[in-house]
Parts: structure tokens; C-alpha cells; sequence
């Protein structure tokens, strides 16, 4: 996802949400805030290189384990 990272302008992950709420942070701005409740790798190789008995091992994170993300509507990842 690195590389589509460095090209987006946002990036969205559902872990559950309601659609109401959604629609509120994307359409109107509403202020969001939490942690990020897993480790996403920065590449198919880092993620090859994890183990399956050890949480968080992935070399250089893209989005380290407990990630703040925090902002409003496209600016949600200032952590």
C-alpha cells in the first residue's frame, strides 16, 4: 500500500462503522480520532518477512500498530 499511499490524496478502512457516520466524516468534515488496531506493512516483501507467532514484527511499518489517526474529512491521517 506504500505505493498507493504516496499517491493518494485519502485512504479509507471500514473495521465496522456505521454508514451514517461515515458519510459524516467524508461529506461534511466531522472531526475523527483513534488508534489504528493493527500494523500495515509497507510492502509484499515486509509482509513475507513477518512471523506468524509474533504480533507487529513488519520491518519499517507503514502504519505502525496503535497508529493515531486523527483529523477531519481528507485530512485524517495528521498522527
Amino acid at each position: 500500500m506504500a505505493k498507493q499511499n504516496a499517491q493518494a490524496t485519502g485512504l479509507i478502512a471500514n473495521s465496522g462503522i456505521e454508514g451514517d457516520a461515515l458519510l459524516e466524516v467524508i461529506g461534511r468534515g466531522a472531526r475523527t480520532a483513534g488508534h489504528l488496531r493493527i500494523e500495515l506493512p509497507s510492502s509484499v516483501e515486509a509482509i513475507e518477512l513477518q512471523t506468524s507467532d509474533l504480533p507487529h514484527d513488519s520491518p519499517n511499518p507503514l502504519c505502525p500498530y496503535c497508529y493515531e489517526l486523527s483529523g477531519s474529512g481528507a485530512n485524517m491521517y495528521e498522527g
